[in-house]
C-alpha cells in the first residue's frame, strides 16, 4: 500500500471518529475537572468538581459548548501551560519537566476560602467607606467649628486569625 493511501486512511479514520485524535488519549478520570486554586503561588486541585461533570461517566455534560458556557474550562494545551493537569495525565506525561498540581486538603481549601471571603468583606467595607467619604466631601456645607466626618475616621481594618 502506498504511503499516500495509508495517510488517507488515517485521515478518514480521524474524521469518522467522534473525538479528535488528541482527545482519544484522555482516560476520562475527571481530575482535570477539579476546581483549581492558586495558594501561595502554587496551583492545587481541590476536592470540588465542575458542576458540568457527570459523576458516573466522568464526561462533560456541556462538552460541545464548554468554552461558551464555562469560562473556567480550558484546553489540554492551556492546561499544560498553566500546570492544571495532574502529572500522570496522558496529555502532560510526555512533557519534559512538567510538574502537575498537588491535591489540596479540604482544610487547606476551607482556610483559603475563608481568607478570600474576609478579603472580599474588607474590600466591600472599604468601597462603602470611600463612597460615604466622597459623598461627605461633595456635600455643600458651611464651615462649622468641630464639624468632622467622624464616621469616616473611625473605620478600621479587621483581621482574620486563621
Amino acid at each position: 500500500m502506498s504511503n499516500a493511501r495509508e495517510g488517507m486512511r488515517k485521515d478518514r479514520a480521524s474524521v469518522l471518529s467522534p473525538e479528535p485524535a488528541t482527545e482519544r488519549i484522555c482516560r476520562k478520570c475527571g481530575r482535570c475537572c477539579c476546581v483549581k486554586l492558586e495558594i501561595n503561588k502554587e496551583v492545587v486541585l481541590t476536592p470540588y468538581l465542575c458542576p458540568h461533570l457527570d459523576r458516573k461517566t466522568h464526561l462533560c455534560t456541556i462538552y460541545e459548548r464548554r468554552a461558551e458556557l464555562n469560562p473556567l474550562c480550558t484546553t489540554p494545551e492551556a492546561g499544560i501551560r498553566h500546570g492544571f493537569w495532574p502529572a500522570d495525565c496522558p496529555y502532560a506525561r510526555s512533557v519534559p519537566g512538567y510538574v502537575g498540581p498537588r491535591e489540596a486538603t479540604l482544610d487547606e481549601v476551607k482556610k483559603h476560602q475563608a481568607l478570600c471571603q474576609a478579603t472580599q468583606q474588607l474590600i466591600r467595607k472599604a468601597a462603602i467607606w470611600l463612597h460615604k467619604r466622597a459623598q461627605e466631601e461633595a456635600a455643600p456645607r458651611g464651615p462649622e467649628p468641630g464639624d468632622e466626618a467622624a464616621s469616616t475616621q473611625d473605620w478600621e481594618l479587621e483581621t482574620l486569625n486563621l
